[in-house]
């Protein structure tokens, strides 16, 4: 919050605009990020490794945009000079579940869920084998549960709004995992 103070105030002092990109996503993200996280390991899982991933909390919901989209918000921004605070999101909640479900479907991974006390796996319906978990270990207290981003202002001004769809950007994610994984 101090940081997001500072950066208005010194924004207003120099004229500056002020914008709030929410979980903007990409082909190109380091695999210490969720969604890269999940499609390298599902697409490895699924040409026959048979490693097993434990991850923490999916039942968080983030309001995940394109980034190619918000690269095109700012744009817009910049070419009019507006002087304003924005903020460039899509405006819907996706669980952390959903994202990877929509990998699951897209890579034609079938599998059950088993819920327990403590976890969530992720069951080849194929082998029977768990390959996903989702531990209450390893859960962070400091997990906001539902971020999600109000673009009414870009989207009433520039008549803004994102172009991808979720399940669009998955696929695009994916298919350039594929393509990155056979030029190595």
């Amino acid at each position: 919050v101090q940081k997001y103070i500072a950066t208005l105030n010194k924004n207003k002092e120099f004229n500056l605009n002020t914008l709030n990109l929410f979980s903007h996503e990409s082909e190109f993200r380091k695999n210490t990020f969720f969604t890269k996280m999940i499609i390298e390991f599902l697409i490895e899982y699924k040409n026959n490794n048979n490693n097993q991933l434990t991850i923490g909390d999916i039942s968080l919901g983030r309001d995940i945009g394109y980034s190619k989209d918000y690269v095109d918000a700012i744009y817009e921004i910049m070419k009019f000079n507006l002087k304003e605070e924005f903020i460039i999101a899509r405006n819907k909640l996706t669980k952390l579940s959903y994202f990877l479900e929509m990998c699951l479907e897209e890579l034609e991974i079938q599998y059950t869920i088993k819920y327990h006390e403590n976890k969530t796996e992720y069951v080849n319906i194929k082998n029977n084998k768990t390959f996903l978990i989702s531990n209450k270990s390893k859960y962070r207290d400091f997990d906001l549960r539902n971020i999600q981003g109000d673009n009414s202002k870009i989207n009433k001004i520039l008549s803004w709004s994102p172009q991808t769809d979720i399940r669009e950007m998955v696929k695009i994610m994916i298919s350039h995992e594929y393509k990155e994984k056979n030029a190595r």
